[in-house]
């Protein structure tokens, strides 16, 4: 967080030390202390469910309330394509023997992905780059359950194939993660299992629930470096005076 202070426009000594203290406050407030919450497991290059054309999900379980505002996952794509849409509609669905609930979801929104392309695929994947995709959200609170995260690229009533894919993890024994079946009538449904690794029926989506915080050093300086100023300009003014 950055501290706006007033500062005579007269005051140039003052001004210069509030200009270097903004810019340190600045560079610290970048540094976060980010502590994973959830982690589904990392993505394993081998499947990946495409997200456009498809509603995608799998499930995380807390085991007491937990507070999270990032939700990361990794997606394949084209090199140099625009398969991604410009934002990812997430939502948060509650948990129905094994499938997300629907239509009723518990909260949701789109929101522009934090892009870090992190190189070139290979193997079946040659051709196409893996990127891990950050959606920084308002801290979202959950109590203790089981729910699923699920994702689309882009507008949820398009459902055109981009080749934009969350890519699988490896089977970590909870369930399968699910697919939305657009083909039925009327909508919104049936959520399908999916089958895209062995064991059939138990693929496992790449993702990590994030809650990032401010470094406390970040918050002493902000603290120590108002101080400094309000404590510097009364002395300016004392020796002014007299």
């Amino acid at each position: 967080m950055l501290v706006g202070i007033t500062i005579p426009t007269e005051d140039y000594h003052l001004k210069a030390a509030s200009i270097r203290y903004l810019a340190i406050t600045l560079f610290a407030s970048t540094l976060a202390s980010a502590g994973v919450v959830f982690n589904n497991g990392s993505p394993n290059q081998t499947s990946g469910w495409e997200m456009t054309s498809y509603l995608v999900g799998d499930d995380f379980t807390f085991a007491s309330r937990t507070t999270f505002n990032d939700i990361r996952f990794w997606s394949y794509e084209p090199t140099g394509s625009t398969a991604y849409q410009g934002f990812i509609v997430w939502t948060i669905n509650y948990d129905n023997s094994g499938l997300p609930s629907g239509p009723t979801f518990l909260t949701g929104a789109g929101t522009t992905a934090k892009r870090t392309d992190l190189g070139a695929m290979t193997g079946a994947w040659t051709g196409y780059e893996l990127f891990q995709e950050d959606l920084p959200i308002a801290p979202l609170t959950l109590d203790a359950g089981t729910y699923f995260l699920v994702l689309h690229n882009g507008d949820i009533n398009f459902h055109t194939p981009e080749s934009f894919y969350w890519g699988t993890t490896d089977n970590n024994g909870t369930y399968h993660s699910a697919n939305f079946n657009w083909s039925a009538t009327p909508m919104p449904g049936p959520w399908v299992s999916s089958s895209l690794s062995a064991p059939v029926g138990e693929a496992q989506m790449a993702f990590e629930l994030i809650y990032a915080t401010p470094e406390p050093g970040t918050w002493f300086l902000v603290g120590t470096g108002t101080a400094a100023l309000i404590a510097r300009r009364r002395a300016r003014r004392l020796n002014s005076a007299s």
